[in-house]
């Protein structure tokens, strides 16, 4: 069961069996998200400022140093040295852009963490690219819970009100992909990898059926979804802030009556 706890991907021998997307052990991994999520909103959004402030601290650092010890036994123990390792994903952008916020809180990094970090841990999560692992390893276990911190991060964050998506600040998420994607891009090409998975899309994911068509049609298509997915993250709040308008509105009309 744990012989290859300690195994990276690239050494694991053939006829390793993996876990299958939706299986019953992933399902179950999931559920428990979903139940520690609502646990954690909870407690948040009951304590007060300063252990608000203590378990975003605690977010921050764990992310950080689960990635590091991550590459340490990779490149120290392991001797294993890949390009993937290079934190160029989003997701390993998401545990610089939480350090960022938990220092010093701002519109740019509020707006990454809910239009990119959080639907890119969700997505990484229901759609893992790290099925190839024996559900009993190091590697598996690392990549759920990272993903499971910067997943469930913003949802704290939003359900105490420190951050309030909104569609006008959208921009700034844009402008953050037009600085990165090119040199990812460049660098996937360099060193034959996925970042951003740019290249190929993760099996299973909503992005496989793009593949057929081609490329530059693939990246064409990968924007387009993005565009789709802000759509469904950002139409709740658009009403809302609609809706709250109109009754503030409505009560100022009483008031001059």
């Amino acid at each position: 069961m744990f012989d290859h706890f300690f195994t990276y991907k690239t050494e694991l021998p053939g006829g390793i069996i993996g876990w299958e997307h939706f299986g019953l052990a992933h399902l179950c991994i999931l559920l428990f998200f979903v139940i520690a999520t609502i646990v954690l909103v909870r407690l948040y959004r009951g304590a007060n400022e300063e252990i608000r402030h203590r378990f975003q601290v605690f977010y921050a650092i764990a992310m950080l140093a689960m990635e590091l010890l991550k590459d340490a036994i990779c490149f120290f123990t392991l001797a294993v040295w890949d390009p993937d390792l290079f934190p160029l994903h989003m997701c390993g952008m998401s545990i610089v852009i939480t350090f960022i916020h938990v220092i010093k809180p701002n519109k740019w990094t509020a707006t990454l963490l809910y239009s990119l970090c959080m639907p890119g841990a969700f997505c990484a999560l229901v759609f893992s690219d790290w099925t190839m692992y024996p559900i009993f390893s190091y590697f598996n276990f690392h990549s759920f819970v990272i993903h499971f911190f910067m997943f469930s991060f913003p949802i704290l964050l939003i359900s105490s009100k420190e951050i309030r998506p909104r569609f006008t600040d959208l921009w700034r998420s844009a402008i953050f992909l037009l600085v990165v994607i090119p040199p990812i891009y460049f660098i996937n090409q360099v060193l034959k990898t996925n970042f951003f998975f740019l290249n190929l899309a993760a099996p299973g994911s909503p992005l496989e059926p793009l593949q057929v068509l081609g490329m530059p049609g693939y990246l064409f298509g990968f924007a387009g979804l993005v565009m789709v997915f802000w759509v469904i993250l950002y139409l709740p709040w658009l009403i809302k802030s609609l809706l709250e308008k109109r009754a503030e509105k409505s009560e100022k009309d009483k008031t001059t009556e």
